[in-house]
């Protein structure tokens, strides 16, 4: 089984989606996930929390991926947002991206999940540090240990918000320093 991701995403400090993917729960993978969703979205059509789910289920439903797009449970409470929405899509792959904006949904997905991102969209922050995870120790000391003493690398550890628009840079970081020195601890990301 792969390691399950989920991204919730967050509008005026309130859960409002999350999606579920069975193969991306990995540092990286996640975070190319939430960079494809992040350059698909319009944010000129966002103004507020209804607008970010309209949004999110155009994306998922019509631009990310053929096999991507809102979840079953979450039928009737898309209608809420948008009326004449008739149906989900026949074949979905949760490999993909699987959007939820029910309650139900949500909370089944946080079940399975074993790597979190969230996402604020209003402010296009990543909330919190969650690709990352401390060791006890390296299993494997190599050139691949990265020790941060510069003030330079600790926006790559240690943040409770992340500009959305540095995500790339976030990405070469962590694909470059497998293994992390920082403040004393070891560091792992998930490969």
């Amino acid at each position: 089984m792969g390691q399950r991701l989920n991204i919730e995403f967050i509008y005026d400090d309130k859960i409002i989606a999350s999606a579920y993917y069975h193969w991306s729960g990995y540092t990286i993978d996640s975070l190319i996930e939430l960079l494809r969703v992040h350059e698909l979205m319009e944010y000129d059509n966002i103004h507020d929390e209804k607008s970010a789910i309209i949004e999110l289920v155009n994306v998922y439903d019509n631009k990310l991926h053929k096999l991507s797009g809102l979840t079953l449970d979450s039928l009737d409470e898309v209608k809420k947002y948008i009326p004449e929405y008739s149906d989900v899509k026949n074949e979905l792959n949760r490999n993909f991206g699987l959007l939820s904006i029910s309650e139900e949904g949500m909370n089944l997905t946080r079940e399975w999940m074993e790597l979190i991102l969230r996402y604020d969209i209003k402010n296009k922050k990543i909330i919190g540090n969650n690709a990352v995870f401390e060791t006890a120790y390296p299993i494997q000391i190599s050139e691949r240990l990265k020790e941060i003493t510069s003030d330079e690398y600790n926006k790559y550890m240690d943040f409770e918000t992340y500009d959305i628009s540095e995500i790339r840079d976030l990405i070469e970081f962590y694909n470059a320093n497998h293994i992390i020195l920082y403040d004393g601890k070891y560091y792992d990301i998930v490969i």
